[in-house]
């Protein structure tokens, strides 16, 4: 497993089939056009504070879908009775199958826009009347929003060719902590915060994929 990846959002992973200078030197790296992110493996005990860091001081930990699932559950057998409850029951249970599996517009596969949209209602209306789902989409609103810049602030040891939302280079900077200081990302446009952040998680969890 690498110890390290450097990341391009949007650039192709080049054809392990054709043969060429390895891109793993620094030199070869600063060849690039793109921004770059150099992204570094922590240690189990280091993944293991992080997750407990949004979890405790966040509240901030990923929402299992099945969590999900039976807390609105749970609200729509409170709030409704008899078989309008076991008709919506069914078509939450039917609607969040396959393991939360999408279609590639991010919606969930197999759904008719009806059902979406009969979902989207009965969502609404358990986060306005049931407080154990408006809780568990707020902590899942704070995972989607505060993970991937928590990822990119410990997990991202360098970059280059990074462009500020100034006009000017941002140069690779730490703080007193070893982590990125907020005065360096807020100049990173938002979008490549989260690119990265996310990619920066998940490359936590590879088994050996990657590739440097």
């Amino acid at each position: 497993m690498q110890d390290h990846v450097w990341y391009r959002p949007g650039e192709k992973k080049p054809d392990p089939k054709k043969k060429g200078k390895a891109a793993s030197s620094s030199e070869a790296v600063g060849e690039q056009k793109g921004p770059g992110f150099r992204i570094r493996m922590a240690s189990l005990i280091e993944r293991g504070e992080f997750d407990a860091e949004l979890d405790g001081r966040h509240s901030a930990a990923s929402v299992p879908n099945f969590v999900m699932l039976e807390t609105a559950i749970a609200g729509v057998g409170a709030l409704l009775e008899g078989d309008e409850a076991e008709e919506i029951t069914q078509l939450l249970r039917s609607f969040h199958s396959e393991a939360g599996a999408k279609d590639d517009g991010g919606e969930r596969a197999g759904a008719s826009a009806t059902e979406r949209a009969q979902i989207a209602q009965v969502e609404d209306v358990l986060k306005k009347s049931w407080p154990a789902y408006r809780q568990l989409i707020e902590q899942s609103a704070r995972y989607r929003n505060l993970m991937p810049l928590l990822a990119f602030q410990r997990f991202v040891d360098g970059f280059e060719n990074v462009t500020g939302t100034d006009g000017k280079l941002v140069e690779f900077e730490r703080d007193a902590n070893g982590q990125i200081p907020d005065t360096v990302l807020r100049r990173i446009h938002p979008a490549l915060l989260y690119a990265v952040g996310n990619r920066a998680y998940s490359f936590q969890y590879s088994v050996g994929e990657e590739k440097n």
